[in-house]
Order: C-alpha cells, then structure tokens, then sequence
C-alpha cells in the first residue's frame, strides 16, 4: 500500500479501492499510476473556479466516473445533495432532467475539490440558472435501504444530503444544459418521478420538509 500512497493517493482512497476492486496492489497500482498520469485520479482544479460550474465536464471525467472505471458496476457510496426551493406559496421546484423523462428536485453528486455546499450552489446553477445565498441542512440519507441500481446497472447506496435553501438570486429558467423544463408544485400534488425507487423517496423528503423543526433528520 506504501507504493500506491506515494504515487499521491490517500490511505482512505486505497483502501476503498482495494476493498472494492478485489484486486492485489501491484494491479492497482497500474491502474492508478495510469489514471494519474492521464489526469483523472486526483485531478487538481483550478483554485480560481473552485465551485463553479462544472456542466461542460463529461460523465467519465467526473468523480463517480472515475471510480466506475476502477469498480465497475459494484455498489458505491454515493455523495450527492438535493435541494428544496419554494416560492411564495410554499409550493416546491422540480425540474424535468434532460434524456430521462423524469421530475426531480434539483440534485446532483459531490466532485472532487468542492465542499458540499459549493456542490449545492452548483448544482442548483447548472439545473435551474440561480444562485443559492443561504440555505440549511435539514436531512441525511445514508442507510442500506437507500440502494439503487440504476439503467445503467451500476449500484449506488445514497449519501444524500438534504438542503432547504431559504434565500436566493436570479430567475428560474425553464430550460438548461441539463433540464427541459421547470414548475413549482404544491406539497400534496408533486409529480410521478422515474420509477417507484424515486416515487417514494420524493414523498419522504417532502414528509421530513413538512416535520422539520430545526433539529437535523438523520436517516
């Protein structure tokens, strides 16, 4: 492991890689040396854009893309946050992603070099053009029964993070790089999400925002 952490990955990261992949290190650490020298593991942004916008990078170069080409299709933690944005009638935004034909709240994952915060900024930015000023964690989703595979077979256990944003800038766009529409719907009347793994959760999310009281749900 002495050799994989020298050629610039934390102890933690091998670890988790070794854990996952099943492979000896001499393997692994082909592939690492590999992808670093191809820039993808432990690539450096610039500190100048630090939190902003990421739309124009592609899937495969992203964190999660990254850790696929090690693992494969086998289950990962998986960072991410979700965002609960109102208006004046308490009535909660969701956006139809594009290619998907699905209703979500804005949401997205964690990439490397970014706080989770700066995640929800841009996350927000990219899927609906405005700007978070404040916002409060309201819920943590981690637990098994967060499992999902997705269409493309590879399996993620949620790490979410749930954030109601209590003050922001700019206007709503209806369409973006990355969604084709957007409509504030009241908490009773939400729309059908893409399967029933996202049905239930979008109600337990608008459950916890209607049972909030200022102390942090952990799930």
């Amino acid at each position: 492991m002495g050799a994989l952490i020298q050629e610039g990955l934390g102890t933690f990261f091998v670890e988790f890689l070794i854990e996952q992949t099943g492979v000896e290190e001499g393997f692994l650490l082909n592939k690492a040396y590999m992808y670093n020298n191809i820039q993808f593991i432990g690539k450096k942004r610039n500190p100048e854009t630090r939190g902003m916008s990421m739309a124009n990078i592609c899937w495969e170069d992203s964190y999660v893309g990254q850790i696929r080409k090690l693992v494969g299709h086998k289950r990962l933690i998986h960072p991410s946050v979700r965002a609960i944005i109102q208006d004046e009638k308490g009535r909660v935004l969701f956006i139809n992603r594009r290619g998907h034909s699905r209703w979500g709240m804005p949401a997205g994952s964690m990439e490397l070099d970014e706080s989770i915060f700066e995640t929800l900024k841009r996350e927000v930015k990219e899927e609906t053009g405005i700007d978070v000023i404040n916002a409060k964690l309201i819920a943590i989703y981690s637990g098994p029964d967060k499992s999902i595979v997705n269409e493309f077979g590879d399996e993620y256990q949620m790490f979410e993070f749930l954030f109601l944003v209590d003050e922001w800038k700019g206007t709503i766009l209806k369409e973006t790089d990355e969604s084709n529409n957007a409509e504030f719907f009241s908490l009773d009347k939400i729309p059908q999400g893409s399967n029933q793994f996202w049905d239930k959760h979008h109600k337990e999310v608008i459950e916890d925002l209607r049972n909030f009281k200022g102390q942090l749900i952990l799930k």
